[in-house]
């Protein structure tokens, strides 16, 4: 026990308090934000990460955790060093599931969705125009219909579709340019 010189009872259990305070706010651990917990990671390992993230630990602001997922995993992707190999990787990723139509098939798998998102950000962050054309509509249809804003059927969808397969052949055709 110790001696407080000068305190009656009460104010010692209070000094006692303020010190029991000020020692565990000393020793907790700072808690990592969800960009923090994957900045680190591989970017299939972050959308592992993140698509198993409950809204708490993605400090959830919109009421709804697969918009909050599709937020960190941009975020992931904007601080992400990519190399000029990933980017034509990435590319050529998001074309093939487009041209073979199967795109839009894992629509309900999280990982899956946040894997594309995060090629799609990439590849409209480096690649040059109309690629960056085609990857902003397919990021466009990928999230919206990820939180359930879009059908796959629906309007906007098709003319996505439309505007990527322009973006697509405006490519070959400038491709065909300058050779």
């Amino acid at each position: 026990m110790t001696l407080l010189f000068g305190c009656s009872n009460g104010e010692e259990s209070k000094v006692s308090k303020v010190n029991t305070e000020i020692i565990e706010a000393t020793t907790e651990e700072k808690v990592a934000t969800p960009i923090e917990r994957v900045s680190q990671l591989s970017y299939k390992e972050a959308a592992k990460t993140i698509a198993t993230m409950t809204a708490k630990e993605l400090e959830d602001t919109t009421g709804d955790v697969r918009v909050e997922r599709i937020k960190l995993m941009v975020a992931y992707a904007e601080q992400y060093a990519v190399s000029e190999a990933d980017s034509i990787q990435f590319t050529a990723d998001l074309i093939n599931a487009f041209t073979a139509g199967t795109y839009l098939e894992n629509i309900d798998n999280d990982e899956v969705v946040l894997v594309n998102v995060f090629k799609a950000t990439i590849v409209s962050n480096t690649a040059d125009d109309p690629l960056v054309d085609f990857a902003e509509h397919y990021n466009d249809s990928m999230k919206n219909l990820f939180i359930e804003a879009y059908t796959v059927n629906g309007e906007i969808v098709q003319k996505n579709e439309a505007e990527m397969s322009k973006a697509l052949q405006l490519a070959s055709h400038m491709q065909e340019i300058n050779k």
